[in-house]
């Protein structure tokens, strides 16, 4: 098991779309990744199996089921490692926090 955080100051987090800035909401972000992971799971080439909001204690993320090697890509195999991974994005004392 692992942690991650990541503070970002203000209330919106600054980021750029094709050659526009943009301030996202933590949910804004949250269904940015959900989009992301989806198309990764479509794709044949990709190691990402699944992705879907999970709600724990009441907060909702995404969870994400992959094969931990990138050279796996969609094969499943009980000697394949895999990865679950459950984030999401909320604003924490008024900044955003992932």
């Amino acid at each position: 098991m692992s942690i991650y955080l990541r503070n970002s100051k203000g209330e919106t987090l600054k980021t750029e779309n094709k050659g526009k800035e943009l301030n996202l909401t933590p949910e804004e972000l949250l269904f940015l990744d959900f989009m992301g992971d989806s198309e990764s799971v479509e794709r044949t080439d990709s190691p990402v199996l699944e992705t879907n909001y999970h709600t724990i204690d009441g907060v909702t993320g995404l969870l994400v089921v992959r094969n931990a090697s990138l050279s796996a890509g969609k094969t499943v195999r009980p000697t394949n490692d895999i990865t679950v991974i459950w984030g999401t994005y909320r604003l924490f004392k008024g900044n955003v926090q992932h």
